[in-house]
């Protein structure tokens, strides 16, 4: 790379932390409006609600990893099919009062795990529900060794939309690098979101221009950052490896009849896509980007 290509880069790059720096500032007293919800209770409850009347019931619980031991906010969703059996997407290890109460609600027959890497609730579900069908995400190889004590063989969803179950429809994030999946159900117009959208810092790779990725922001499917105790709507995480492909499932995702955002790492969103999802695609403005250089802004101010 030529020098003045990177004096070119390192422009656009002091442009970008001086704009979310400005919108930070901004958005501080904003962002404070919303719920606290702490991640370091130890003896944070898990609880089941109710979502869509008779549909759709999510349970907030506790995931731990290898880096946040005291767990970071997962949230699961039971789906009632019309034949009164239930789909269980992104499952997490329940408590067995959590177990008892999915049971009362009608027979389990899939779990779904729609991001790279979560199979600790998948796996510990299939324990509770053997029967059930599993569908995933592309797994990755270690992933794939602990599922080989499943009884049924895994489905794989992480191809075109596909539909599931009869009524509900995957929406691969094809572009994103934990392989990430959305469903929809057209029923209750409900669009659930995947996991991994939840780090308060924005991961760019390999990408043409920033707007190419400045969509990603947008989706909206997540907590807050693993450290924050309150929850702002602008706090994710996105890895993207193709980004024009995430900008075609953007543009579709604008013609699904949507009211409700469920959010992988908890939180619930009434809003139509084009209120939820069009407005947040505006903060980026400008473009220059690198292929072959990454970029890793750290700002958790990006509504």
């Amino acid at each position: 790379m030529q020098q003045g290509d990177l004096d070119a880069s390192q422009a656009h790059l002091d442009q970008a932390h001086s704009f979310l720096e400005k919108y930070a500032k901004e958005n501080e007293c904003f962002s404070k409006l919303f719920p606290i919800v702490s991640v370091y209770k130890q003896d944070f409850p898990m609880a089941m609600k109710e979502v869509k009347e008779g549909r759709i019931w999510c349970v907030e619980g506790r995931v731990r990893t290898n880096r946040f031991q005291q767990g970071i906010i997962g949230q699961s969703s039971i789906v009632k099919l019309a034949d009164n059996s239930l789909v269980i997407i992104n499952p997490l290890t329940f408590t067995p009062e959590i177990v008892q109460e999915i049971n009362s609600l009608g027979n389990v027959v899939a779990l779904f795990s729609p991001a790279t890497f979560h199979t600790a609730g998948l796996l510990d579900s299939t324990k509770h529900w053997p029967d059930a069908q599993v569908y995933t995400s592309i797994m990755k190889e270690k992933d794939l060794e602990s599922l080989r004590s499943l009884k049924k063989p895994r489905i794989d969803l992480s191809g075109s939309a596909n539909e599931f179950c009869n009524e509900l429809v995957s929406i691969p994030l094809t572009s994103v690098g934990t392989n990430e999946i959305m469903v929809y159900d057209p029923s209750s117009r409900a669009l659930i979101g995947p996991c991994e959208m939840i780090v308060r810092n924005t991961l760019f790779n390999d990408e043409k221009t920033v707007e190419d990725v400045g969509a990603a922001i947008g989706l909206g499917l997540f907590r807050g950052s693993y450290t924050q105790e309150y929850c702002p709507p602008n706090s994710n995480f996105m890895y993207v490896c193709k980004a024009h492909q995430l900008d075609k499932i953007l543009v579709e995702l604008y013609q699904f009849k949507v009211d409700t955002f469920i959010l992988g790492h908890g939180g619930i969103v009434e809003s139509t896509a084009e209120e939820f999802l069009k407005p947040n695609l505006h903060w980026i403005k400008y473009c220059g980007l690198k292929q072959d250089l990454k970029w890793h802004y750290s700002n958790a101010a990006l509504f």
